[in-house]
């Protein structure tokens, strides 16, 4: 998996040496889009769609995909998902076919024909394959019984809605925040160079527990984490027939509560007056003791058993892509 994500890094990387030959300023943020669906796709699928090799938007799936997310956020509120799941339009609205011509639909027939073409290689072993659709389709429960292949299809699906605009929104955002800080490019890349010449990182692919030995790095990132969320909030429904109060307020049954990783990271009681400015140098600066408390308060990818499970790929991602 770490060789695909490097392959994907180095290709993102000669297209915007290549772009920035032009002349013209680089939208580091559609380019980041472009790297972020072929990373989620080629891990997904064993193979990725091409929007880096194509330089644009591949059959229109990123426009697509936005249009879906509007209404994906739309239907986060109580009263418009209630209408969504209980009444014959709201479904027409909300819910999404695979014969749909614009939105969703179109990620999901895509992901149906990648699908169907792998089940048809009949000459292909299934379960041989390292990506996550072979590993589905050789998966089987306790009982001895496969997965469904509508099940399958709706796994990657959740892969697609989740993975490209987290990744392409934390590479952005951490980017934007150490060029908005010029002595802390130059000291991440110092640190960088450093550990080049004395062999401690592969210049052409460093290993991702090699980024995170990096002190100012790891502290750069996480950092940028902290300041800048990336993810949606949470959102839990209180058990119907039961209230209860929560930090001194009344929490009414059935109220949607969330928790916002944008919150916590700025808050003075955890961070200090400074909460809201970017200083990679606090992380550097803590007591173990105060470290763990922050770990254990970060929320930005969910917490407990429904924790991201994309986490670790994110972070991959995240950490290679500062360091090359």
């Amino acid at each position: 998996m770490e060789d695909d994500i490097d392959r994907q890094i180095v290709q993102w990387l000669a297209v915007l040496n290549e772009q920035s030959q032009h002349n013209t300023p680089v939208d580091w943020e559609l380019w980041a889009r472009y790297f972020s669906f072929d990373v989620i796709t080629v891990l997904s699928f064993g193979q990725s769609l091409g929007f880096l090799d194509a330089k644009s938007d591949v059959r229109g799936l990123m426009v697509n995909m936005d249009k879906a997310m509007y209404f994906q956020k739309l239907s986060l509120y109580p009263p418009i998902a209630w209408f969504a799941r209980n009444t014959f339009l709201g479904r027409w609205i909300f819910v999404s076919q695979r014969t749909d011509k614009t939105g969703l639909g179109l990620f999901m027939a895509e992901i149906h024909r990648i699908t169907q073409e792998r089940l048809c290689a009949t000459h292909k072993k299934l379960g041989t394959g390292k990506s996550m659709l072979d590993q589905w389709l050789s998966a089987t429960d306790t009982d001895g019984q496969v997965t469904s292949i509508n099940e399958i299809e709706d796994q990657i699906l959740m892969d697609m809605l989740a993975g490209p605009d987290s990744i392409s929104l934390m590479t952005t955002n951490l980017m934007f925040l150490m060029a908005a800080h010029p002595q802390v490019l130059k000291r991440a890349q110092s640190e960088i160079d450093k550990a080049i010449r004395s062999h401690q990182i592969s210049a052409e692919a460093p290993g991702y527990n090699d980024c995170r030995r990096l002190p100012f790095v790891d502290a750069c990132v996480r950092e940028g984490l902290r300041i800048v969320a990336s993810t949606f909030p949470r959102r839990r429904c209180s058990p119907p027939g039961v209230s209860f109060h929560l930090g001194g307020k009344f929490v009414p049954p059935g109220t949607s509560v969330s928790a916002s990783a944008c919150e916590i990271g700025r808050h003075p009681k955890l961070y200090g007056d400074d909460a809201d400015d970017f200083k990679p140098d606090r992380w550097l600066q803590a007591s173990e003791e105060q470290i763990r408390m922050w770990e254990t308060l970060d929320v930005h990818w969910g917490f407990g058993v429904r924790k991201c499970l994309g986490k670790h790929i994110g972070s991959m991602v995240l950490y290679k892509s500062t360091v090359l």
